[in-house]
């Protein structure tokens, strides 16, 4: 397959170099037509003929407002953020990120690089949104083969603004963000629901009266209904919330004297979460100067940012949606009650904690320092060299007194409990590269580039347990074990790329890379690997042919392929490295004096030797668990750009936009390892690389209540059988985009951005933990009282008998295909750049928005619903934004 490749790739050039000698006359560029094929930042700027999207900072703050991921993940499908059902809205929580494209069974999130340099997901979270110039997406082989091993799953260049010209410019930003809970998700019974749904479970005796009323006739029910009467209804679900109140602020102070240049920037970030006393609090600093002497370019960069956070005391939000809603947290003194007694049955009051001093928190510091030096040795060679420090350090901890409601049923000699965790992190990186650049005439520019990179990471970690707290104060912990180290993790990662970049009258564009990596950290036959990446692009709208049709502004065919890494996870020396082979092909066209702009990609990628590995429980010991697959990755991307008005002077202008990804993640010919025993899983078969697995079912037997699942012979039977499970599809969706429209009329700016995905399989935990198995002592879903449960031989119901001893199971009952749609960002604004007030307050530019993002998620209804947020809640953010530039 590959030779089938390259040779298409010689044919391609033999017939480039034909035309190239067959037209002596060299063409010039357009105006308004690109020199090149794309460039990324390089002191000499090299081709880049691989698909790949460069984001403007304008572009991300007109698409989002609260970090450079939820932008991102606003104006390119391809680049997902997967929805955490559990932690939603948490700003102490970490995303999940995903590239398409995905072939990894483990560590899929893509490698963030800012200003050159490996940095980690935390690092960009807390990065100052005003302080970003421009974002590359590198999708393609070409580039991600450069990075080596950390590349394959894509690559997100992050660069910094740099300063601009004037002695002295001051520019600030603040922001004010109002979060609410959204709780739209949420079905739960209210107090005369779930004393009906009580009743009908069987938990007290009533009868029917002639008006068709249920009259109770145990003293319990009389009571609970008489107080329902009374109007007690006790909304557990607004108990831990707020409305919150979030603001940060940035300052940024640059200028350039001479041949000096800095830039100083102070950030501070306060988000307050909407379960009570939650928080997340960013203070950050950078200082940026640079120095030009002759053919020398020096310039050092350092940070610092300091990163506090609270979880709630409140605990879960789980526990708040089981709360039944005829208990009220307060007796009638006023006092909280910390259990409620309802005859054999108790349930602890989850607000008991929060005044028993509950705390749980997370500290940090990130000290960043970047060093570079640029030296032009004459016009067409010149030598660079960056050093990079960081040292990352973060603590969390949770104490739980010894009356804190999760001990309820523990031994005395282990209620109360300190967790603590540790993680120290040093990285020291190294750059040297040689630049080459020339013009070769009417043969055309050839620019090649020699660098070496090294990577040194230092990673300790330690945590402790403690249970068995004789007090309720952390002061008087009494005598602590010492904390349990983990082995210090240091790697060291050397590697060499070779990049050739030719360009021939700005029509045909070639590239080609070779990447040695070496790793000192490696479960491989050999710690050494070599990556390679080649490809060409072919800028029609400059052929003599195409020159004369004025409509066409830009059109290119782009092709890449190359084989690029992955990182593996093994317990054995016996693992190749993991191989992942990397093809696209694209198109990138602007017709109509760019009224309408667009691009296509399609792709495949094919992965070898993908390892993972887990701990399980195998024969009542704990083993490490190895499966190897074979994966697959094939889709397609388009985006569509229309100018719809765009004025002369800038006045006015009106885009619409729309973009859409599908792909499939396919893995074959899997093997799991425990030990030295091995085994095949669906060998010769392809299955999701995200596959839901589930028990295939066939329904609520009419006779007993009990459901029915099919077996591995294909008899019926009342037992779960894990040799029975069968794919359900896969749980990534086959379909993502979006659409939106920007514009602005004399100074009024409108943005809005809407996202959709279709085609993703998901188990309904909603319906099958709050309805199927729920037990009636807590509160349900009201579900369960609309459709009903089993109750007599017969019946046809939805949900099993409240008396089937089944186990909660993953059932192909509640599996369902999901299709969401949302508004993510609506964004209004006014900009005073154009009025004369400025002038009289010394501005050069004043800016008011107002924004919210999260507006509004379709919900699923009926038997499709499902919560969201579990626990922790999503939220909808109201913004309000001022920018100052003096």
């Amino acid at each position: 397959m590959i030779m089938k490749k390259l040779t298409t790739i010689a044919l391609l050039c033999l017939f480039v170099i034909t035309n190239v000698f067959a037209q002596k006359e060299r063409l010039k560029t357009r105006s308004g037509s690109k020199e090149s094929a794309g460039t990324i930042s390089c002191v000499f700027p090299r081709i880049f003929v691989g698909e790949r999207l460069v984001i403007t900072g304008d572009e991300l703050r007109r698409a989002g407002n609260t970090s450079v991921i939820n932008s991102l993940k606003n104006i390119d499908p391809s680049f997902m953020v997967v929805e955490n059902l559990e932690n939603g809205s948490d700003p102490n929580m970490v995303p999940e990120i995903q590239f398409y494209g995905q072939t990894g069974l483990s560590n899929v999130q893509p490698l963030f690089i800012i200003n050159g340099f490996k940095v980690p997901l935390r690092r960009v979270m807390n990065l100052d949104l005003n302080m970003i110039d421009h974002v590359v997406l590198i999708k393609s082989a070409v580039g991600k083969s450069e990075y080596g091993a950390e590349g394959g799953q894509g690559v997100v260049e992050i660069y910094t603004i740099l300063p601009t010209t004037g002695s002295v410019n001051v520019r600030y930003n603040g922001n004010v963000d109002i979060q609410s809970a959204d709780l739209s998700s949420y079905n739960l019974c209210n107090m005369w629901e779930k004393l009906v749904g009580e009743m009908f479970a069987g938990y007290g005796s009533f009868e029917m009266g002639d008006d068709g009323n249920i009259i109770p006739l145990d003293s319990r029910y009389i009571d609970l209904m008489k107080r329902a009467d009374e109007g007690l209804n006790t909304d557990w679900l607004s108990q831990p919330l707020r409305e919150s109140v979030s603001h940060k602020h940035s300052l940024y102070v640059d200028g350039i004297v001479d041949k000096f240049s800095y830039g100083v920037n102070f950030y501070f970030n306060n988000t307050e979460g909407v379960m009570k006393e939650s928080d997340n609090r960013v203070v950050d600093g950078n200082l940026f100067l640079s120095y030009k002497f002759k053919g020398v370019h020096i310039s050092n960069q350092f940070g610092y940012t300091e990163n506090r956070g609270h979880f709630s005391p409140y605990g879960s939000f789980a526990q708040y949606a089981l709360m039944n809603p005829y208990f009220s947290p307060y007796n009638a003194d006023g006092d909280l009650v910390r259990y409620f007694e309802d005859g054999d049955f108790s349930q602890a009051n989850p607000l008991w904690n929060t005044t028993i001093g509950t705390k749980s928190k997370i500290k940090g510091s990130d000290i960043s320092e970047l060093f570079k030096v640029n030296w032009y040795i004459n016009s067409y060679l010149m030598a660079r060299g960056g050093f990079l420090y960081s040292k990352l350090k973060y603590k969390g901890w949770e104490f739980k007194p010894v009356d804190h409601t999760d001990f309820i049923s523990s031994d005395a000699e282990l209620r109360g409990s300190y967790e603590e965790a540790r993680t120290n992190r040093e990285d020291v990186g190294g750059e040297f590269g040689l630049d080459y650049n020339r013009q070769l005439g009417i043969m055309g520019n050839l620019t090649t580039s020699l660098v070496a990179n090294f990577d040194r990471s230092k990673i300790d970690y330690s945590m402790l347990s403690l249970y068995g707290m004789s007090s309720s104060s952390l002061e008087f912990a009494g005598e602590q074990p010492a904390p349990i180290y983990i082995p210090d993790l240091t790697s060291k990662v050397w590697r060499v790329n070779a990049i050739a970049n030719y360009s021939y009258a700005s029509r045909y564009y070639f590239y080609a890379n070779y990447c040695l990596q070496n790793t000192s950290v490696t479960s491989m036959k050999s710690r050494t690997n070599g990556f390679w990446s080649i490809g060409a692009c072919w800028a029609m709208h400059n052929e003599l042919f195409l020159r004369d049709l004025k409509w066409i502004d830009e059109f290119k065919i782009r092709l890449a392929i190359g084989n690029v890494g992955g990182d593996n996870e093994s317990i054995t020396d016996k693992i190749e490295w993991q191989k992942r082979h990397d093809w696209n092909v694209g198109t990138d066209f602007s017709l109509l004096n760019g009224f309408v702009s667009g691009r296509f990609n399609y792709f495949t990628a094919k992965a070898d030797h993908v390892c993972a590995v887990a701990g399980v429980m195998f024969e009542d010991e704990n083993q490490s668990v190895m499966i190897d697959a074979e994966t697959e990755s094939k889709g397609f991307e388009a985006f569509l750009n229309f100018k719809v008005l765009n004025s002369a002077n800038g006045k006015y202008h009106l885009n619409l936009f729309a973009a859409v990804t599908s792909f499939k993640n396919k893995m074959k010919n899997a093997s799991i390892h425990v030990g030295s025993e091995s085994a095949n899983l669906f060998e010769g078969s392809k299955i999701p690389l995200n596959a839901l697995m589930a028990h295939a079912s066939l329904g609520i037997d009419p006779t007993s209540g009990k459901e029915i699942f099919a077996a591995a012979d294909g008899s019926n039977t009342f037992d779960y059988e894990k040799a029975a499970i069968v794919d359900c599809g896969d749980m990534m969706p086959k379909n993502i985009g979006n659409f939106g429209v920007n514009g602005e009329f004399w100074g009024i700016g409108v943005s809005t951005v809407f996202t959709w995905d279709r085609g993703s399989m998901m188990f309904n935990n909603t319906l099958s933990s709050q309805c199927d198995n729920a037990d009636e002592h807590f509160n349900f879903d009201k579900r369960l009282t609309e459709y009903g449960r089993w109750k007599q031989p017969g019946d046809a119901s939805y949900f099993k008998s409240g008396s089937s001893d089944n186990q909660e199971v993953y059932s192909t009952r509640f599996v369902q295909k999901i299709n969401r749609f949302s508004l993510s960002y609506l964004s209004v604004y006014y900009d005073f750049r154009n009025a004369g007030i400025l002038k009289d307050c010394f501005l050069k530019d004043c800016k008011l928005s107002f924004s919210m993002s999260d507006v509004y998620t379709r919900s699923q209804k009926d038997r499709k619903q499902y919560e969201r947020g579990t626990l922790y809640p999503f939220a909808k953010t109201y913004s309000i934004s001022m920018l100052l530039a003096f």
